[in-house]
């Protein structure tokens, strides 16, 4: 419950941020770093076919630097964080990556992007914001994501994004030899 509060809590407050009184330039296409912040939707409304019911909060944090822009594309370097409060034990990922986002003529508002990232998971017996142990295993684990990104304000974007990811922890827990997952998150990404 705790991590549903902070959940809601933390949406309230960043599109507050996003919104903050800029001239806007033209010439101009986007700031060099954003930040994301995402809810996995399948368990947010539906759950999971592992036990987790709906609500069930699963954030993912990016902070995206690009390192080599164009005319109407860039590269970027990709830094985040993810916690989902599952039921059979909380699930921490950290991870590094690079991508690629473009826009097109013909769809000018949209931004696409697509991006591959590495990194450490953890599966922990207690929440995130509790009192307990650390974690009881971890796993390296490698994603592939797609997005696509629309306006809302000058500095806030709504996004969706696809997400492929090899999970070996599922292997281990439910006995499953398929790790690959797929999930679509949607949320805001913030210019800063």
């Amino acid at each position: 419950m705790k991590v549903l509060v902070l959940f809601l809590s933390l949406f309230s407050f960043l599109p507050s941020i996003g919104q903050e009184s800029v001239i806007p330039n033209k010439d101009q296409d986007e700031s060099f770093m954003s930040l994301s912040v995402y809810q996995d939707l399948k368990l947010l409304f539906v759950g999971d076919d592992l036990g987790n019911s709906a609500f069930t909060p699963d954030i993912l944090v990016k902070l995206e630097v690009d390192a080599f822009k164009l005319k109407k594309s860039s590269f970027h370097f990709v830094l985040g964080a993810e916690y989902a409060d599952l039921k059979s034990s909380s699930f921490q990922r950290f991870f590094l990556g690079f991508g690629y986002k473009t826009s097109f003529p013909f769809l000018k508002k949209f931004v696409f992007g697509t991006s591959i990232d590495h990194g450490l998971m953890l599966r922990g017996k207690s929440s995130f914001l509790g009192n307990a142990k650390v974690d009881e295993s971890s796993f390296m684990g490698i994603s592939l994501n797609f997005e696509t990104t629309y306006p809302v304000t000058d500095k806030t974007r709504l996004s969706l994004m696809i997400q492929a990811i090899d999970r070996k922890d599922l292997s281990i827990r439910f006995t499953t030899g398929n790790t690959i997952r797929y999930s679509i998150y949607f949320g805001a990404k913030f210019t800063l």
